[in-house]
């Protein structure tokens, strides 16, 4: 593949040809040359499209005191069934009807904008149900690109079908990922529990359509993704084609995580598909990214339940809750709040429409979440799935402390090649809780316990 030219420190968000496309950042000081390597496990899945040295710019800037982002949990509604969805115990437990107003949640943003307006740039429509069925969304979608922000959607795509959505999304969104799971019909039934693949399908080649009619004027980059279960395991290759073919520019395949692992994989079985990802990577090219579980390090949790007491203090070190809140008819402190009722009960504020309820949000953004409630949370931080991400903060924020001048480098990644070399896969096994390690060299550990306490460990 061309060398790429290192992105302005100046833009906000990374140019296509660099997005999923750096396995680490480095950020060099200007007082004595010394190099700090965040390796991208700890980047590539957090910073989303942000351009890691504008990041890096604003975090040192605002001491990370500010919100780059904010999650919209929009609605518990979805179009689709599918049995390794990680928040329908806790969409069940709301109500599926439970839609966000839109017009609240705009007003929202906006007031948010106001409070950072040299960094908040980013709204992603990544919560519990599917964002697009909102009342509403259209409205959304254009409120948000009026106020100059913009989207990052992950959706099950029957609602892509609609033009006013389409277009919306062609003209505000950088990040559009569409959650197929299949190549069949058949396949598709079996892993989302309703029809109508092949429409999906057409809706996005509609979308690409749409975005390719305003050509430099979207940012919009548009993909597929797939979780690796049973009943799809035999399409990665096929699912690689099939997004490159209806004109995607990426695909990504993650394996079954976050409390709902269902697994039933036995030792072949995970070592071959270990080779079809790997396979499937080597079809990157200049125009076409395939993200694979170990070059993202996407945590495996077996388990997702709030059982260990975090003091304040530890509250305050997280970043994520910082960065990039989640919101939608109310606000839980806590970002996992957003998909696991068990973390939203612990770090609960309020209702979006209370005026205290922003004001508990800012403290949170301004001097961390442990200030903010005012009392420790039983919130597993030691343990937390995105520890990377915090800890990565404190990293840079250390190595930065008191310069005047530094540099921030991304560097490139050879599909197939640049991986971490402690990662490994992970596939459920028969055995309920244990998992099938396979490392990049294709060894294979069987019959591993993965509990939440291990997550520290494993996350650099």
């Amino acid at each position: 593949m061309r060398e790429i030219t290192q992105p302005l420190r100046t833009e906000a968000f990374l140019a296509p040809q660099w997005r999923h496309r750096y396995r680490a950042i480095q950020v060099t000081r200007g007082s004595d040359g010394a190099v700090l390597e965040v390796p991208a496990s700890a980047t590539i899945t957090s910073l989303l499209d942000f351009n890691p040295q504008w990041f890096v710019d604003r975090l040192v800037q605002t001491r990370g005191a500010a919100s780059f982002m904010v999650v919209l949990d929009l609605t518990n509604a979805c179009t689709d069934a599918c049995g390794m969805c990680f928040t329908m115990a806790k969409r069940k437990a709301e109500g599926l009807n439970r839609h966000a107003d839109v017009d609240v949640v705009l007003a929202r943003i906006g007031q948010m904008q106001r409070w950072y307006p040299d960094v908040f740039r980013l709204v992603a429509l990544v919560g519990s149900g599917e964002p697009l069925i909102v009342p509403g969304v259209e409205r959304l979608l254009h409120g948000v690109a009026d106020l100059g922000l913009a989207l990052h959607v992950y959706t099950a795509g029957k609602n892509l079908g609609r033009p006013d959505v389409r277009t919306a999304l062609a003209r505000g969104a950088v990040s559009v990922r569409v959650s197929l799971d299949a190549t069949d019909e058949d396949t598709f039934r079996k892993v989302h529990q309703t029809a109508g693949l092949s429409e999906r399908i057409e809706a996005v080649r509609r979308l690409v359509a749409a975005r390719d009619a305003v050509s430099g004027q979207s940012q919009a980059m548009v993909g597929l993704s797939m979780v690796i279960q049973k009943a799809n395991s035999h399409q990665i290759g096929p699912f690689a084609s099939l997004a490159r073919d209806v004109g995607c520019d990426f695909v990504s395949f993650h394996q079954e995580t976050y409390g709902l692992v269902q697994g039933g994989f036995g030792e072949t079985e995970a070592q071959r598909l270990t080779e079809d990802l790997a396979a499937a990577e080597r079809m990157t090219d200049d125009t076409f990214t395939v993200t694979v579980p170990r070059l993202a390090s996407r945590p495996t949790v077996f388990k997702r339940a709030a059982t260990t007491l975090s003091d304040q203090d530890t509250l305050d070190r997280c970043f994520s809750s910082r960065h990039k809140p989640v919101i939608g008819s109310d606000y839980s402190g806590c970002c996992i709040g957003g998909s696991n009722l068990d973390f939203k009960k612990h770090s609960y504020v309020g209702p979006l429409t209370d005026e205290a309820t922003m004001t508990t949000l800012r403290t949170v953004i301004d001097h961390g979440l442990g200030t903010a409630l005012g009392r420790p949370a039983r919130l597993n931080c030691d343990s937390c799935e995105l520890a990377a991400y915090d800890r990565a903060m404190e990293r840079i924020l250390a190595h930065l402390d008191g310069e005047q001048e530094w540099n921030t480098r991304l560097v490139p990644f050879e599909p197939g090649v640049d991986h971490d070399a402690a990662y490994e896969v992970m596939f459920g096994s028969h055995t309920p809780s244990n998992a099938l390690a396979v490392r990049p060299d294709g060894t294979l550990r069987t019959r591993l316990p993965l509990l939440p306490t291990d997550l520290a460990s494993r996350n650099p």
